[in-house]
């Protein structure tokens, strides 16, 4: 009898920690469960946060401010032969003929970046000093400026460029003139591809789209008239009185 009482008390304790273990396990899932239900809405509520904090300092950009940068920085794109020529106008222009000298020229040549090359000739009872560049700007060609006399009674006598025939160039190269020579605009003087200007009373400025006559004609410049595209000269010279 005894022993039939403590084997039903063994298995009343076995069914009793068996029934434990099971309503623990049961409220461990539920809780695994609920917590699982909930992370979805924490994750988010996490990256709306981050989201806030990182566009909080952020300026919103508009079409018409990115439009307007585009157009900015389109305008900005200055062709390659646009800047030779207004590197080299720029330079030619602060040029006072009277009284300006060989070694002047060679220095400004320098700043170029643009190599000369010297000749000396004699003209009547006087000296003549020519000087061309054996490098060229990109778009541009034929520096070639002439000299009279030595020492303090040199002066420039001619001094042109030629630069790429295009679409606008002509008046590329006129408005340049107009905007950075000290021209007598009263005195302009314009036939077809010709334009030409006083400097003062004894210089003047002339700009020229040449034809295939002056081109096969020129005393000093070697042209492949079956495959040249045309150029346009810039000459600054004395008047001749």
């Amino acid at each position: 009898m005894a022993r039939n009482e403590i084997l039903m008390s063994k298995r009343l304790k076995l069914a009793i920690a068996i029934a434990l273990a099971v309503l623990i396990c049961f409220a461990l899932v539920k809780y695994i469960t609920n917590e699982v239900k909930k992370s979805p809405s924490i994750i988010k509520e996490k990256k709306d946060q981050i989201g806030k904090v990182q566009t909080k300092n952020v300026a919103p950009i508009k079409k018409e401010e990115t439009n307007t940068l585009k157009i900015t920085s389109a305008q900005k794109q200055v062709p390659q032969k646009k800047k030779s020529l207004n590197k080299i106008v720029d330079r030619f222009s602060k040029i006072s003929p009277k009284g300006y000298k060989t070694s002047d020229f060679k220095l400004l040549l320098g700043e170029l970046n643009l190599e000369p090359y010297i000749n000396n000739e004699k003209s009547g009872n006087g000296k003549m000093t020519i000087i061309r560049t054996t490098n060229n700007l990109p778009g541009t060609r034929y520096i070639h400026a002439q000299f009279f006399g030595e020492g303090k009674k040199q002066f420039m006598q001619h001094l042109s460029f030629e630069y790429q025939k295009g679409e606008k160039s002509f008046e590329d190269v006129v408005s340049k003139i107009k905007q950075t020579y000290p021209i007598k605009l009263d005195s302009e003087y314009r036939n077809q591809n010709f334009v030409k200007w006083d400097l003062d009373q004894d210089y003047q400025i002339w700009v020229k789209e040449l034809n295939r006559d002056d081109m096969r004609h020129d005393p000093f410049n070697a042209y492949d008239l079956d495959q040249d595209p045309g150029t346009i000269r810039v000459t600054v010279e004395m008047k001749i009185h």
